[in-house]
């Protein structure tokens, strides 16, 4: 169950990206999961397998891995 939901900028390298994040009360192993709207907005790949994403940028692909 939700408390609520935020809206926080997400900054990944040069790109700034605001998203809805759910409040829970509840311990995780995970600070946050970034879900398909997020990933989308980015234009992202992610690797589930590599631990990463790639996503486009006005100087190229960049990378975020772990």
């Amino acid at each position: 169950m939700t408390l609520g939901s935020i809206q926080l900028p997400v900054m990944a390298k040069e790109i700034t990206k605001i998203v809805v994040f759910a409040v829970v009360d509840h311990p995780a192993i995970y600070n946050v999961i970034m879900r398909t709207p997020w990933l989308n907005a980015m234009k992202a790949v992610p690797s589930t397998y590599h631990l990463g994403i790639k996503f486009p940028t006005q100087s190229g692909i960049e990378a975020i891995w772990g």
